[in-house]
């Protein structure tokens, strides 16, 4: 009786022998070199007997088994082993679906066995498997089954790592996918076996993966996508590696779930926004705050000040003790009135008269109130100022942020005198025009005490200081700051020259949108 049979085998003598054995017989026969190559002609082919080889590449007899089990179309299949290893280990039929397994020995013995399956009524799951035939014709190799051993030990590690892991041919269909790779594309093994493997993403992924492919094949270089992207509800990175095993090429995609750490960064990014916000909310609050406070400050302190000025007139020039107790009341009166200004320069960052403005000569101008005091006290000056910089801005701004960054390089650099009483005070100012860039760039350098890296973080903090107690508000830089984005402009600390110091730049743009 003339049957439709299959014969898979990777061993192109065992298929000639196939061929000839069966057509001698009359029968209709397919004949493919790999499960991969088995599955393509099977879509338009139902065999009655398929003669599998157990150990192929690409998609071996186990595999090729399982997909074909899935399908009704193939119920009344009779499947049929061949191993050249069936001595060297056991082969569970009913666990991929197999009906028989013949044992590869001397072709003339094989055949009659062959031969013999074809008038058998053996279906899978009608009844128990035979055990392999056509033992007594081979004998067992050591090798074959260490190596047969070690096979097994790396496929289970390799199906259930973490990682989803597919391999792929040339021709992209699959061969191999492990259980985490059948987690995320939501399909089995069986399902997946010959499908195309950029028919699993989407076409914007597609795209790239295939373009990343190209370039992997091009350059014989792992290619790996830097962005993530949505696989069975997961966040999943993509990495091609081509490997070349004799004149069989193909591609294992691993593919990456990093939704956990997804999550925590998105969760850390939430909190990082609203700590932000938070933030923003409070120097808010603090700025209408410091307005308020500033204007019920200042009468009472005014009325401190003359009522003691006044009491110093009227005393006599003879009573010392009540003159030194007015004076320290008109000194703290007059360190609370300029902690006020402070808090009122806090509180009102915006000016009315913004235009395109030089700021050299509202350098000057500032410079112009500390180069005295600077000659008093044996601190050296260098000025260099470009007269043609142009911003657009505030005159009165830039000239109260350099008197702060001044009055900041000039506590830092006797600071540090005072450890060291040889130490040459320098200052620095720097105004210069940026054309490539478009920007302005303030930087005012001292070769004083410096910020530490715990200060460069917090030094914008209001009422944050490095100043002895009652020597400072603590408002300096957060007003630098407050005025300079404003302008649109923005604050960078560095350390001096040398690591000696430091260097207060702050960076304005040309255009007025920043």
């Amino acid at each position: 009786m003339r049957k439709k049979i299959m014969v898979v085998d990777n061993n192109p003598m065992v298929r000639r022998l196939m061929e000839k054995l069966l057509a001698s017989h009359g029968h209709e026969l397919r004949l493919a070199e790999d499960g991969l190559q088995a599955l393509e002609i099977l879509k338009t082919f139902t065999p009655e007997v398929m003669f599998v080889d157990l150990i192929m590449p690409m998609v071996d007899g186990k595999q090729l088994c399982r997909a074909v089990r899935r399908s009704a179309k193939f119920d009344h299949t009779v499947i049929a082993i061949l191993s050249a290893a069936a001595a060297e280990g056991v082969i569970a039929l009913d666990e991929f679906g197999a009906d028989y397994c013949i044992a590869k020995g001397p072709f003339q013995k094989q055949s009659v066995h062959v031969l013999n399956i074809l008038t058998a009524e053996r279906r899978y799951g009608v009844s128990p498997a035979p055990p392999v035939i056509g033992l007594e014709d081979i004998f067992h190799r050591e090798i074959t089954a260490e190596l047969l051993t070690s096979k097994r030990h790396l496929e289970l590690i390799l199906r259930n790592t973490s990682e989803g892991i597919i391999e792929f041919s040339p021709t992209r269909g699959i061969i191999f996918a492990n259980r985490k790779a059948e987690m995320l594309t939501g399909k089995p093994e069986e399902e997946l076996l010959a499908t195309d493997f950029m028919g699993l993403f989407d076409q914007g992924i597609r795209e790239k993966a295939a373009a990343g492919l190209a370039e992997s094949v091009r350059s014989g270089q792992i290619f790996r996508m830097e962005e993530t992207f949505l696989l069975g509800g997961r966040h999943v990175l993509l990495t091609l590696l081509p490997v070349q095993e004799g004149e069989q090429p193909c591609f294992i995609a691993q593919l990456q779930d990093v939704t956990a750490q997804k999550s925590l960064a998105e969760v850390e990014g939430l909190l990082e926004r609203q700590a932000r916000l938070a933030h923003a909310d409070r120097l808010s609050a603090l700025g209408e705050m410091a307005a308020g406070i500033t204007h019920e400050l200042k009468q009472p302190l005014t009325v401190i000040s003359m009522n003691a000025q006044l009491l110093r007139k009227l005393l006599p020039q003879e009573d010392p003790t009540l003159r030194d107790h007015l004076e320290q009341i008109l000194g703290q009166a007059q360190r609370a009135t300029t902690i006020i200004n402070g808090m009122q320069s806090f509180s009102r960052v915006k000016g009315d008269r913004t235009g395109l403005i030089a700021p050299a000569h509202a350098v000057e101008r500032a410079l112009a109130f500390f180069r005295e005091q600077f000659r008093i006290h044996a601190i050296t000056l260098d000025v260099r100022l470009d007269q043609a910089a142009i911003l657009y801005g505030n005159d009165l701004h830039i000239e109260q942020i350099v008197v702060n960054l001044l009055n900041n390089a000039r506590h830092a650099v006797e600071q540090r005198r005072q450890g060291n009483g040889s130490h040459a005070k320098k200052l620095m100012v720097t105004l210069a025009a940026d054309q490539d860039k478009k920007v302005v760039r303030l930087t005012v350098t001292d070769n004083g005490v410096g910020f530490s890296e715990e200060e460069k973080r917090q030094c914008f903090e209001p009422f944050f200081t490095t100043k002895p107690v009652g020597d400072g508000t603590g408002l300096g830089l957060t007003i630098i700051k407050r005025l300079a984005e404003g302008m649109h402009g923005a604050v960078e600390i560095a350390d001096g020259p040398g690591g000696e110091g430091s260097a207060v730049s702050v960076v304005f743009p040309m255009d007025r949108r920043g």
